[in-house]
């Protein structure tokens, strides 16, 4: 799949878990809320280090979804993309504006190819996970537009920007990671679609055991060394929040940190719609303005 670094095990097992629910076959996959109370409890399982039995009982492929956008959130203050300065997220507005123009995603290529890693190969697993959910678009409702808007809010932190420029470049983000979402779809297309949106992993990539993914850290835990850049933004000296609170011992999602002033981590799925809706009047208002004048 092109990844130079580890993907962290529980993102593999999540994805797997989504897969195997049929959760390419699912409408409003990565968009609808799961129970919270039961996700929040996997969650927690997960953060105990117990693995695939976590996922035990669970029915919901909507579940190991929510969690991966979670745990992608779960990163601040230093989110996924935080990699990338504010001057060349920019640049990459600039791209993805003229790969929209153009109709070319391939455009963004090149400036995909110089991120750092360990984020380039999350992104590029991210990516992959998503254009499979994309491909089933027939059966799942969710194009590649409508991925990019309920999954940029998690890979940005955009705290430290005033209230309009946080609102235009959230927009802009959501453009960007739609333009790479249909790079990568065009250079790396989703493979064995057919069986995976029938339901399943394909036999030639069901684990053959309960063992934690060859080449991968433990089962349901994270080391901070395979992560350590994916959370860091310019400020090399800060820790990687992928320690526990109390105990310091590595788990599955770093440590739980509020979304909004209003809730916590857990409220995410719930706002996606009323995001959307808030994006949609603003676009309008915006259009009626430009009329005005």
């Amino acid at each position: 799949a092109g990844y130079s670094e580890r993907i962290p095990a529980v993102l593999v097992l999540l994805r797997e878990a989504m897969v195997s629910r049929n959760g390419l076959s699912t409408e409003g996959i990565f968009r609808l809320a799961p129970s919270e109370s039961e996700r929040n409890a996997i969650k927690e399982r997960l953060n105990r280090g117990e693995g695939r039995k976590a996922l035990e009982g669970c029915l919901d492929p909507n579940v190991p979804a929510s969690l991966i956008k979670i745990w992608f959130h779960d990163l601040q203050p230093h989110m996924l993309l935080d990699c990338v300065p504010l001057a060349e997220l920019q640049e990459f507005k600039g791209l993805a504006e003229r790969a929209m123009a153009s109709n070319d995603p391939t455009l963004i290529g090149p400036k995909m190819d110089k991120l750092p890693e360990p984020s380039r190969s999350v992104l590029l697993w991210l990516l992959d996970t998503l254009g499979e959910v994309a491909a089933a678009e027939s059966l799942t409702r969710m194009t590649p537009k409508n991925l990019a808007r309920v999954v940029s809010p998690n890979l940005y932190n955009f705290d430290s920007m005033a209230p309009m420029e946080a609102m235009l470049m959230t927009k802009a983000l959501s453009d960007i990671l739609e333009v790479m979402l249909l790079w990568r779809m065009r250079s790396h297309p989703p493979a064995n679609h057919s069986s995976r949106a029938a339901g399943g992993i394909p036999a030639d990539e069901a684990p053959a055991s309960d063992a934690a993914p060859s080449s991968l850290e433990s089962e349901g835990s994270l080391a901070a060394a395979a992560c350590t850049a994916a959370v860091a933004a310019e400020n090399a000296q800060d820790p990687p929040a992928v320690h526990a609170a109390g105990g310091g011992e590595a788990t599955a999602f770093p440590s739980d940190r509020e979304i909004t002033d209003e809730g916590s981590v857990t409220d995410v799925d719930d706002d996606d719609d009323k995001r959307e809706q808030e994006e949609q009047e603003q676009e309008q208002e915006q259009e009626q303005e430009q009329e005005q004048e």
